[in-house]
């Protein structure tokens, strides 16, 4: 289910929430589950969420 418009779609994304560029790890701890479309707005700067909070 996506963490911000609660889709169900088994083609949902894992986001971490500290970039694994950054040093964020892979566990489970640091992903939260995204749909394709808010993943795709989320970095492009159309949503606008800090998924820090979750």
């Amino acid at each position: 289910m996506c963490l911000l418009c609660q889709k169900v779609d088994k083609s949902n994304h894992g986001h971490h929430l500290i970039y694994h560029s950054e040093g964020g790890s892979a566990s489970t701890n640091n992903i939260v589950t995204l749909c394709p479309e808010c993943h795709r707005d989320y970095h492009a700067g159309r949503i606008n969420v800090d998924l820090g909070r979750f």
